[in-house]
């Protein structure tokens, strides 16, 4: 008998053997999607049901984490059938009915859910206020003491189960203790789903973070706000624009007595990540307890950062802010949670920055802006999501273009013009019925195809453009790997007389050729960056315009550069010449001029 591989329903593989299955969900979120365009947000709200707001502001953040939810839903057949997973089948219950108009209905399901969290640990089943992050903590860890009975389970299915909490939220620290007296040192790792930060008056999560891990870093720092460094991994990205130095840091020990067999009494210790989570959920300490014992409030304000980086020691970490839980009130013993987080459509999120703020049942529109600014005081839980080098780019290229109305206004203060410099150089517009504008494009990967049959396939246009850099990655999957950068030469004559390029491998940087950089990162490329050209030089580089699609046009090219992301890892064609309707195909005409010259 030939034994089975146990496969995982939310793996690649198996979306050809559950294609019935995907297809409902897929088309599900379809409609869902449709409805939220079309003004349904409201419904999105939850009944408070006796003081059940620290409840309701969990579930929506947990329903931010659209990968978790993902992980849940493909593995209903193997929870939907134990009877000890009622919290489980309790809360995807509600996410089913989130969209739902019925009070009624939600308030049973939020009852249920309720009872089904109160078995274990701390009871949530009276009609008091209960802490939102004690709550959080239990529901996440008894989620996660299911796994052992629904391996057992799947296994029987011939399937494989993987907890969601543990893959999208379980990171470990490394604890290394060195004796003072005789150097021996002891390391040890731990888990968390969470950590919990002492609040730094006026201070930023940066600080908060850094003060918990005794990081003592050089400049620019290893953990920091992307708005005031540059972080290391992410250095490909900026390395686009302009050159950066790479970061160097180290951590600072921390004294404890500890009793060594050497006889010595004083130990350093050392605190470091070890793995990084995809949802970084950070807890600050806003209540504490005074010398009296009474549970005291602190209103002391922090600076909420968009954007994260944290470093390990298996590599770096970008992450975006997706969801705040804030409590309003003077004490610990009473008060009000809300719950802001990105718009439940991905895509609108990114390009407008909206937000929604969830009261109990109602919600409103918002933006990520306006609540890092107006939970400075009230913020509790927050919850960052981690960033691929696309995700980060187009971030970071969206929060530069929602800060032109307030420079406009303060650059005709004094007596100026701003213009944003995104807007002028990134911004294309693509025509059929109406007009929307872009900073990037998502390509289509076609197997061994060229760059320019996946431009034709999205968009038709005109302009020339010389490829400047690429950013490629490399690794088995989309949870880990190594990201690099290839680009000119920073002296443009010298780029373009000699075709010198530069490889960006973090600190690591080696001298290289565009003809070789499009040669060897045919498997691995994964953003384009290319410049339009103009004049003699357009026509040295053999541009023609193309005839193509009809029912999409190019109104404008980008004035300069045109960025492209191609949406997954297979081998294509790059070529060093392309139009907005796509690469000429000019490789034997640039083969002889790179002789010639």
């Amino acid at each position: 008998m030939v034994p089975f591989e146990p496969l995982d329903p939310c793996d690649k593989p198996s979306k050809v053997r559950f294609n019935s299955e995907l297809h409902v969900n897929a088309t599900t979120e379809a409609v869902r999607k449709e409805e939220l365009n079309t003004g349904a947000i409201s419904r999105l709200g939850f009944p408070n049901i006796n003081q059940s707001c620290y409840m309701n502001s969990i579930l929506q953040s947990l329903f931010a984490m659209v990968d978790l939810i993902k992980d849940f839903t493909c593995q209903k057949p193997v929870w939907g059938s134990v009877p000890e997973a009622k919290l489980i089948r309790s809360f995807m219950a509600i996410r089913d009915a989130h969209l739902s108009s019925g009070t009624w209905n939600k308030r049973r399901l939020l009852r249920s859910f309720r009872k089904a969290a109160s078995t274990q640990g701390l009871s949530f089943s009276d009609q008091n206020q209960e802490d939102a992050h004690e709550f959080l903590i239990s529901v996440l860890d008894q989620m996660r003491s299911l796994s052992s009975l629904l391996e057992v389970n799947a296994a029987s299915m011939k399937r494989r189960y993987t907890c969601p909490v543990q893959r999208h939220l379980m990171f470990q620290i490394e604890k290394t203790r060195t004796c003072k007296r005789c150097g021996a040192q002891s390391k040890r790792k731990e888990d968390f789903t969470n950590l919990s930060l002492d609040l730094i008056p006026s201070g930023s999560v940066k600080e908060m973070v850094q003060a918990y891990v005794n990081v003592r870093s050089a400049c620019p720092h290893s953990i920091t706000s992307l708005t005031e460094h540059t972080p290391r991994q992410f250095v490909f990205v900026w390395t686009c624009f302009y050159n950066m130095w790479p970061v160097d840091s180290h951590l600072q020990e921390t004294e404890l007595e500890f009793k060594c067999e050497c006889g010595g009494n004083t130990s350093g210790q050392r605190m470091a990540f070890e793995t990084l989570p995809n949802v970084l959920i950070l807890h600050l300490k806003r209540f504490i307890y005074s010398p009296t014992y009474e549970l005291v409030k602190l209103h002391d304000p922090v600076k909420l950062s968009r954007d994260l980086v944290v470093s390990s020691n298996t590599g770096d970490g970008c992450y975006g802010l997706i969801s705040v839980v804030g409590h309003f009130g003077s004490n610990g013993q009473a008060g009000h949670y809300i719950c802001d987080s990105v718009h439940p459509d991905d895509s609108l999120s990114q390009t407008t920055d909206h937000w929604l703020t969830f009261d109990d049942s109602v919600v409103s529109n918002t933006t990520g802006a306006s609540v890092c600014e107006q939970r400075r005081k009230s913020s509790y839980i927050l919850f960052y999501k981690k960033q691929d080098a696309h995700e980060f780019l187009t971030s970071v290229l969206d929060q530069m273009r929602s800060l032109s109305s307030l420079l406009e206004v303060n650059a005709a203060s004094m007596k100026r013009r701003y213009i944003c410099p995104v807007q002028r150089h990134l911004i294309c517009g693509a025509q059929s019925k109406r007009k929307e504008d872009f900073t990037n494009l998502s390509l289509d990967l076609i197997p061994s195809g060229s760059v320019k049959e996946m431009v034709q396939a999205y968009v038709n246009g005109d302009g020339c453009y010389g490829l400047i850099s690429i950013v490629s990655h490399f690794g088995s999957n989309g949870q880990g790997g190594h990201y690099i950068c290839d680009s000119v030469h920073p002296d443009g004559s010298l780029s373009q007389t000699t075709d010198h390029w530069l490889t960006f491998d973090d600190s690591v940087v080696s001298n290289t050729t565009g003809a070789s950089v499009c040669e060897q990162r045919r498997k691995s490329s994964y953003i384009l960056f290319y410049k339009r050209q103009n004049g003699k030089r357009a026509r040295q580089m053999f541009c023609a315009t193309d005839d193509g699609l009809q029912d999409k046009s190019m109104s404008s090219g980008p004035r300069l550069d045109l960025i492209l992301t191609l949406n997954c890892y297979q081998t294509v064609e790059l070529i060093l010449c392309c139009t907005s309707t796509g690469v000429k195909n000019c490789t034997e005409k640039a083969k002889n001029k790179q002789q010639q010259t």
